[in-house]
């Protein structure tokens, strides 16, 4: 195997309930040397300029289906809507659904999200897989288990309506190999760390239900000990890959405060070609505030469902999936200590490179 898989054992600043919640759904992934030289060509400048650290993904999905995302039967017409956690891909992506799907508002306010948009990192994706590999080696005794995984896996992705729309929080070097050979689209979207960690916070309090504190996820930031770490190589890495005629780099910020010109980039790159009366619509359907509205996108029936599960009540009594959206928003919940903290560990990590964070201020 070209890359190793160990047991995530949490973070020193968190508490026992969030390790070992953390420490049962996430591993820490690493890539050989093997697995580095054997990246495609057009990947060079990961090879070259990255320093590929440790991530921590999804345990479930990685240990057994890592291959089967490597591996994934890529459409030409996919596109892949990447980020990082809390960083706008909910709203990315309805943004390319509709975009890819004739606008069709009716349809996105009413159908399941799991039918919309496809997600690597979504544990029921998983279950359905295994369920599907478990009947083929079932039927076929001389097939491998690995490749009863990698045919499970396809068939689940196989259900979506075409074009594919695909969502992932995994590194651009554990993405599918076919995507750079068959030139589907990748739409990378970053937002500022000080923002993203506000964001997670609320996310883990609320949807999670854990017991943690903004201290804890800054220390988590800056220690590179949360889920999907290393938070800043993971946008570096989409970075150097921006000059790629299937990837579009989209930062944030830009696309809340200039949301129609940063909706007309991405239908432009989707090589869509609806009119700015159309854009302009969809502009106003994907605002912050109407967005909140519709409950497929806001999954508010995943919340309660969460609290169900859990046994208790969110600590916020108005969080929303979507909650606030602003951008820049980070000093109504970290401290001047925090600030300086999150600021020292970016400058660190971003010295030597092109690239900078908008932190959110409106131009």
């Amino acid at each position: 195997m070209s890359y190793s898989l160990e047991e995530f054992k949490g973070s020193p600043f968190l508490g026992d309930e969030m390790n070992e919640l953390l420490s049962s759904q996430f591993t820490v992934v690493t890539a050989s040397e093997k697995f580095i030289s054997e990246l495609p060509e057009c990947l060079s400048n990961l090879k070259e300029s990255v320093k590929l650290k440790p991530c921590i993904v999804l345990k479930e999905i990685c240990e057994l289906f890592m291959e089967a995302i490597l591996d994934f039967d890529i459409r030409s017409d996919d596109v892949f809507v990447c980020s990082l956690p809390k960083c706008g891909s909910s709203w990315m992506q309805t943004i390319v659904w509709l975009l890819t799907h004739d606008l069709n508002y009716e349809a996105i306010k009413k159908i399941n999200r799991s039918n919309q948009v496809g997600d690597f990192d979504e544990l029921l994706n998983g279950s359905a897989a295994k369920e599907i590999s478990a009947k083929l080696l079932a039927d076929n005794k001389s097939l491998s288990e690995s490749d009863a995984l990698k045919m499970g896996w396809n068939e689940v992705f196989k259900l979506l309506d075409e074009p594919r729309v695909i969502k992932t929080h995994y590194p651009a070097y554990f993405l599918p190999r076919q995507i750079w050979s068959k030139g589907a689209r990748v739409i990378y979207v970053v937002r500022n760390p000080k923002d993203m960690a506000v964001s997670l916070y609320y996310m883990l309090r609320n949807f999670f239900l854990a017991d943690i504190t903004i201290d804890d996820i800054v220390n988590g930031f800056t220690n590179e000990t949360c889920c999907y770490s290393p938070h800043i190589d993971h946008a570096l890495e989409f970075w150097r890959l921006r000059h790629l005629p299937n990837v579009l780099f989209v930062a944030y910020e830009d696309a809340v405060n200039h949301s129609f010109k940063t909706i007309k980039k991405v239908s432009e790159f989707l090589n869509c070609s609806y009119s700015d009366e159309q854009l302009n619509e969809l502009t106003e359907f994907v605002s912050f505030g109407n967005m909140k509205k519709i409950q497929s996108i806001n999954r508010e029936a995943d919340v309660a469902e969460m609290e169900r599960l859990r046994g208790k009540k969110r600590p916020d009594a108005e969080f929303t999936f979507l909650r606030k959206g602003k951008p820049g928003g980070y000093g109504d919940d970290l401290s001047a200590e925090h600030i300086k903290k999150l600021d020292s560990w970016i400058e660190t990590e971003l010295h030597g490179t092109d690239f900078e964070f908008n932190m959110g201020k409106k131009s």
